[in-house]
């Protein structure tokens, strides 16, 4: 991948219409072809540890492109796809690769960091980004043309205050990583947001004795313990405070969205009942349809159950082709052959993007270029997650 970061969309998306029966009819393509088609620009991992993350979302936005070509075949529209690569300059590359390539706007399939990088690119070229992943919150405040897809880090904290107002839960208790700005960022949040007793105490990963911790939450008879920390650390932390005696509520948020957490000896019965937030739940009623339609485009892929990430690289695709397909047609002609004017539109409108049905929820984009749109609450049964409810807290 590294001698050819850009992978155009013929070659990315040939099986996927196969096995969808999503073929353009000739007279389309005929029709397609006397137009420039409208350049959208993927950046993700290809390669490397996160290759696996790259996949699902590329799968994701992927197979929502396939659906809409069938629903408008008179749309032309062309997928390129750039390996985010091994550092922040190949970051660099590769954004610049797509955009000189005439995307129109790229959507990031990446981690909050790597967005960063590729955000300096795309503003500095006027290109919209819409982030599918990244949930650092300061992202959305570094220029005028990055959007965000995923709900910010902070939203998982007003959802967790609204379980807990739901549940009656008057006194908590906080434990968050020293070490960890997302585990801070969680934390810092439902103290502005719950409205009865906190008592709060810390762990770093080194940690291995939680007594200190444990002697002080029990004196401020804590109901509901939040821990927004990552599955490595829930998992050994949930069976050593259940040996200490707590037997209230465990909570986190996302960090625990991994079958990881199940690893440790004792940790499935230490989290029976436990609730985290998430973005996507593949049990969810209300995502029954994207569902249904991953399993008909992807079958024996190694997994049958799409996850978040899949989830949201396709509202990504989802939302931004919506906002393409509300332009008039002269105004797509124009964009695929990259006008200035058809450009800023597109930016506009994007302000203002909704999705109804999307895979993670219904989403509205804010005047902050934030999602407006619902936290999915998961819980621990029998060493599983399931669906509990989605909640979507009053803004602050």
């Amino acid at each position: 991948m590294k001698d050819d970061p850009v992978r155009e969309d013929r070659f990315t998306r040939r099986g996927l219409l196969l096995a969808l029966g999503l073929a353009l009819p000739a007279r389309a393509l005929a029709k397609q072809a006397e137009v420039e088609p409208i350049r959208i620009g993927l950046c993700t991992p290809l390669g490397g540890p996160e290759e696996a993350l790259g996949r699902s979302l590329r799968q994701g936005a992927e197979l929502a492109l396939a659906l809409f070509r069938r629903q408008r075949p008179d749309i032309a529209l062309s997928l390129q796809i750039a390996d985010e690569g091994r550092s922040s300059n190949d970051t660099t590359v590769a954004g610049e690769v797509l955009v000189r390539g005439g995307a129109v706007a790229v959507i990031s399939a990446q981690t909050s960091v790597r967005a960063r990088v590729l955000l300096h690119v795309t503003e500095g070229y006027g290109v919209p980004l819409l982030m599918a992943i990244s949930t650092n919150p300061t992202l959305t405040t570094l220029g005028t043309h990055s959007f965000r897809v995923c709900f910010p880090d902070p939203r998982q904290g007003d959802a967790m205050a609204e379980l807990f107002r739901q549940r009656g839960i008057e006194r908590i208790g906080i434990l968050s990583d020293t070490r960890s700005d997302y585990s801070r960022a969680l934390a810092m949040r439902l103290q502005q947001r719950f409205n009865g007793r906190m008592h709060q105490e810390f762990y770093s990963s080194m940690d291995v004795d939680l007594r200190a911790q444990w002697r002080q939450f029990r004196k401020a008879k804590i109901e509901a313990l939040y821990i927004p920390g990552y599955y490595p650390d829930v998992a050994r932390m949930a069976p050593a405070l259940r040996a200490l005696g707590f037997r209230g509520l465990l909570a986190g948020g996302d960090g625990w969205a991994s079958s990881g957490i199940f690893d440790v000896e004792g940790a499935a019965e230490a989290l029976e009942g436990a609730v985290f937030t998430d973005h996507f739940a593949a049990d969810d009623p209300d995502s029954a349809g994207f569902v249904a339609d991953w399993r008909a485009a992807y079958p024996g892929a190694g997994t049958d159950t799409p996850d978040a990430l899949a989830a949201l690289g396709h509202d990504a695709m989802r939302l931004l082709l919506k906002t393409v397909e509300k332009m008039s047609g002269e105004a797509r002609v124009r964009l695929g052959r990259g006008e200035a004017a058809a450009r800023a539109e597109l930016l506009d409108r994007l302000a203002s993007a909704e999705l109804k049905d999307g895979a993670t929820g219904g989403i509205r984009m804010g005047p902050d270029r934030e999602p407006q749109k619902p936290v999915v609450l998961q819980e621990i049964r029998g060493g599983a997650f399931q669906f509990l409810q989605r909640v979507t807290p009053a803004q602050p």
